[in-house]
């Protein structure tokens, strides 16, 4: 045999046992590693008897996920898009006005503190995990690094105030306001905002994911179409309504019998807006400022 023959015949033999290395490593492995994040269960919380932590006075709320410090791989956990919300509501007794009330069996894990003129509530999800995942394959506690991911649903607070300037940082975290009457309702969430059947002298939403405001009255809306991406005003009272944007495809629809004053603000010459009217006969009167 030729010397070139075998050293080709030794390259291929290389080759070969190469790619079995990994084969051979993975048969003597726990092979918990190679299958992160292939499944991630949903976990529904506990609803028992609600209990209330009074808010001390501040102007901003801010709702926030904390990562527990112990949990060093960062494993994933997160909120299930269904059945997770915040309810902004008015109290229905003087007992329950400038309350949180969240279930007796979670309020461990929710925290506050005060910075300023703005209260912060803080919600641990990794130690939720901790108490709630039984299931040894998903949440293995003496080898947190192989966790698989878990979401929840079933977490909901219910926010009794008249004050709404609230900021909700925690994503899949829907907040719902209904059947209140303030001045101003203000609120900025990286997840859905339904505002419904509310009287204010001005809405002001900030939504990263679904607006959806319906059959409300005020003076004045305030929107930012670059921040919303998929929006509804819709059978509602309201006199003016400021839309702000950037882009030149920014749209909505009115119906009757929604009637009032539509100010377009572009951040710059090449934002547009389109609107539809859905009537029969449509009044229009405009001015350039």
């Amino acid at each position: 045999m030729r010397l070139t023959t075998k050293i080709i015949i030794g390259i291929i033999l290389s080759i070969f046992l190469l790619c079995l290395l990994p084969i051979i490593g993975y048969s003597f492995s726990d092979r918990k590693n190679y299958n992160r994040s292939s499944y991630a269960p949903t976990i529904q919380l506990p609803q028992t008897e609600l209990t209330g932590i009074l808010i001390e006075t501040s102007r901003v709320i801010v709702f926030e996920k904390v990562l527990d410090q112990s949990n060093t791989d960062n494993y994933n956990v997160w909120l299930s898009n269904n059945n997770n919300d915040l309810f902004i509501k008015p109290p229905t007794s003087e007992e329950d006005k400038d309350k949180l009330f969240v279930s007796s069996e979670l309020r461990e894990f929710i925290t506050y503190r005060k910075n300023n003129d703005t209260l912060f509530f803080q919600i641990n999800l990794d130690a939720i995990a901790l108490k709630y995942d039984k299931q040894e394959e998903v949440l293995d506690k003496n080898n947190k690094k192989f966790r698989y991911g878990v979401s929840f649903s079933g977490l909901n607070l219910y926010l009794h105030t008249a004050n709404v300037n609230v900021i909700n940082m925690i994503s899949a975290f829907r907040t719902q306001i209904k059947n209140l009457e303030t001045d101003s309702i203000k609120i900025y969430s990286t997840g859905e905002i339904v505002i419904d059947s509310c009287k204010a002298h001005v809405i002001e939403p900030e939504s990263k994911q679904k607006l959806l405001v319906t059959k409300c009255t005020a003076k004045t809306i305030n929107i930012d179409l670059d921040i919303v991406t998929n929006w509804r005003v819709k059978d509602c009272d309201i006199d003016v309504r400021n839309y702000s944007g950037s882009k030149n495809n920014h749209s909505f629809e009115i119906t009757p019998p929604e009637t009032g004053t539509i100010y377009w603000l572009p951040k710059n010459k090449d934002a547009a807006l389109s609107i539809k009217f859905k009537s029969d006969t449509t009044r229009i009167n405009f001015s350039f400022l």
